[in-house]
C-alpha cells in the first residue's frame, strides 16, 4: 500500500488511502433511461414507479423523467466477463400504458486484459429516451341545434374524425398544414405484443364461430394469465382459435391454443394454453367457443410503431377496415386477433354519440354532418388523457 506525508496544522501525518476498487465493484447505474411523454417529447413529470425482477438490484428515479436500476455490477454479476445477464425494468405510471423493458449486459472481455476488461471496465446499458403511450379516452358528446333560445337534439348525425396531430402543432405551424389523416382503427384490447413499422401488417379477417363447439371456463383467470380450464376439449387443437365471450362486444378476447391438456376422453374437464396471455379478467362460467378465420383482407401497413397495450393503431391505408374482426402478422410470429373499430358513428334519438376509446394523439379534428344541415361543423379538440372519458357538444347555429 502506497503512501505519502500530510503536514496539517505543524504536524506530519502518512496519509494511506485504500486502493480504488475496480470500476465494476462500486454502486452505480445498471441501466438508464429518460421516459418522456410522445405527445410532448418532454419529460415525464407524472410520477413514475419502476421495479425490477432482479434480485439485490434496486430502481431509482431522478428529475425529469430519469430513472434506472442501480446496484454493484460486480457482487451481483461476478461473471461478466465471459457471460451475460438479462437485466428487465418494468415502468408504470398513471394513466399511461405500462412498459416492460429488457437488454442483455455484458459481456466484456475484450481478452486484454486490465484496464479494458472486466472487472476493471464496466459500461451500463443507456435505453436513451422511451416513449411512454397514454392510455384511451373516449370521446362522447350530444349533437344539437340553436333554436333561438333553445337547443334541439339532433338524430342520425354523422360524427366522424377527420384529421389528427400526433404531437401539438409548433407555434408557427399552421396547424391544418401538418395534419395527419386519420388512418387509425381502435382495438377492444390492447395489442399483445410490441409492433413495428416495415414488419406488421394489419388485415381485415372474419372470424365466425362454430356451432356446437361452445364450452365454459370452470375457473375465472387474471389479466396476465395464458391457461384455461374448460368444461370439454371436444375438437380443440394447437393452433385453433378460441374467443371468450364472444357475445360481449367490449369483452371479447380471440387467441390462439398454443397447448392441449385433458383425460383420456376429450369430454371431460381440460386445460388449453393460449399464445398470449389475457388482457382482461374473464369470470367462471363464461363462453369459449372455437372460431375460424376467413380469407383474409388487403395488407395495411403500419405508420407508427406501437407497444403492447396499445388499443389505437395506426396504419397507412385502411382497405377493407371498418368495425370488423383484424389479424395482424409479422410473417413470422404467431398473429393476433381483434375486434376494431373505426372513428365514425351516428348521433342517436336525443343526439348522443360516442366515438371508440384514441389514444396518441395530441389532437384531432372532429367533423359533424347531416344531408339537411347547413355546412359540415369542423372542431378542433385535444382530449384530456388524465380522463377517461372526455365530453364535448357539437352545436350547428
Amino acid at each position: 500500500m502506497s503512501g505519502r506525508i500530510v503536514t496539517l496544522e505543524g504536524h506530519d501525518y502518512q496519509y494511506c488511502p485504500d486502493e480504488l476498487p475496480p470500476t465494476a465493484d462500486r454502486w452505480q447505474s445498471i441501466m438508464q433511461a429518460r421516459f418522456v411523454d410522445e405527445l410532448s417529447g418532454l419529460g415525464m413529470t407524472t410520477q413514475i414507479s419502476l421495479s425490477t425482477e432482479m434480485s439485490d438490484l434496486y430502481t431509482r428515479m431522478a428529475t425529469d423523467g430519469i430513472g434506472g436500476v442501480i446496484g454493484n455490477p460486480f457482487r451481483r454479476f461476478p461473471g461478466l466477463a465471459t457471460n451475460s445477464v438479462e437485466i428487465d425494468m418494468s415502468v408504470k405510471a398513471k394513466r399511461f400504458v405500462g412498459r416492460s423493458l429488457s437488454r442483455h449486459l455484458g459481456p466484456f472481455n475484450l481478452g486484454v486484459g486490465s484496464p479494458n476488461d472486466y472487472p476493471e471496465f464496466f459500461e451500463s446499458i443507456d435505453l436513451g429516451e422511451i416513449a411512454m403511450h397514454r392510455e384511451p379516452s373516449v370521446i362522447s358528446g350530444r349533437c344539437a341545434q340553436n333554436s333561438g333560445n333553445s337547443r334541439t337534439s339532433l338524430s342520425a348525425v354523422d360524427v366522424e374524425l377527420t384529421g389528427v396531430w400526433y404531437q401539438f402543432p409548433a407555434v408557427n405551424d399552421d396547424p391544418l398544414l401538418v395534419m395527419n389523416v386519420p388512418n387509425l382503427l381502435s382495438l377492444t384490447q390492447g395489442l399483445y405484443k410490441d409492433r413495428s413499422v416495415g414488419i406488421d401488417v394489419v388485415r381485415q379477417r372474419d372470424l365466425i364461430p362454430v356451432l356446437g363447439e361452445e364450452k365454459s371456463l370452470l375457473s375465472a383467470v387474471s389479466v396476465g394469465d395464458s391457461k384455461l380450464k374448460l368444461t370439454n376439449r371436444v375438437n380443440l387443437n394447437i393452433g385453433d382459435l378460441v374467443a371468450l365471450e364472444n357475445e360481449h362486444a367490449e369483452l371479447v378476447e380471440i387467441i390462439q391454443i398454443s397447448n392441449v391438456q385433458g383425460a383420456s376422453s376429450e369430454n371431460q374437464p381440460a386445460i388449453i394454453t393460449l399464445e398470449y396471455p389475457v388482457k382482461r379478467r374473464h369470470r367462471a362460467g363464461v363462453a369459449v367457443v372455437k372460431v375460424t378465420a376467413q380469407i383474409p383482407g388487403a395488407n395495411n401497413d403500419l405508420d407508427r410503431d406501437a407497444i403492447t397495450g396499445d388499443q389505437s393503431i395506426f396504419l397507412n391505408s385502411m382497405t377493407n377496415l371498418g368495425n370488423t374482426s383484424i389479424e395482424i402478422i409479422d410473417g413470422v410470429g404467431v398473429p393476433e386477433y381483434h375486434v376494431a373499430k373505426i372513428f365514425s358513428v351516428q348521433s342517436d334519438t336525443d343526439g348522443y354519440f360516442k366515438l371508440p376509446p384514441i389514444s396518441r394523439v395530441a389532437q384531432i379534428q372532429i367533423q359533424a354532418s347531416r344531408a339537411d344541415l347547413p355546412a359540415p361543423l369542423n372542431l378542433i379538440f385535444s382530449p384530456d388523457y388524465e380522463q377517461a372519458e372526455n365530453n364535448i357538444d357539437l352545436i350547428f347555429d
